[in-house]
């Protein structure tokens, strides 16, 4: 398993000078790979109850059917909020930019200049990482978020000063 560090990013264009900055940075074409992540849409579950049970079902987040459900003691609140939290997508839908670093200084230079170009979602991960391509990405598995480092804001200045 190959440590990753990616960034989402809402503009195609946006990744790509991202992908320069990281070159620029000395990362080489096989430690560096951008590809699009695809809108989550979960399917509508179909129920197989008699139609002449009175089911209240409306669409809710993303166009899932929720249906509302009392629990026991009448308390709807738990369960609606329990929905909520299983309809909220793992991750959002973009331009990924993964970065290949094994090394602990490589993958802060890699958060620094994604976050640098605008990222969003700036992800720690560990994968299968082949022929510049991590082929075992997941869009199901939620992202480990990174905080930002404190050098940041020296890259920002650095890349504004252009």
């Amino acid at each position: 398993m190959s440590p990753i560090i990616a960034g989402r990013f809402a503009l195609e264009r946006d990744a790509q000078r991202a992908l320069e900055g990281l070159r620029h940075q000395g990362f080489g074409p096989d430690d560096v790979t951008a590809f699009s992540v695809e809108p989550l849409v979960p399917r509508a579950r179909h129920s197989s109850r008699n139609e002449r049970e009175a089911v209240d079902v409306h669409a809710g987040a993303f166009g899932q059917p929720i249906e509302s459900v009392k629990t026991r003691n009448g308390s709807e609140e738990t369960a609606r909020s329990t929905q909520l939290r299983q309809l909220r997508p793992p991750r959002q839908a973009g331009m990924l930019v993964a970065v290949r670093a094994a090394e602990y200084a490589k993958r802060l230079v890699a958060v620094n200049v994604l976050q640098a170009y605008g990222a969003r979602d700036v992800e720690r991960a560990d994968g299968t990482w082949i022929a510049g391509k991590w082929i075992d990405f997941d869009p199901f598995t939620p992202p480990r978020l990174v905080d930002p480092p404190a050098a940041c804001e020296r890259w920002i200045s650095r890349r504004e000063s252009r």
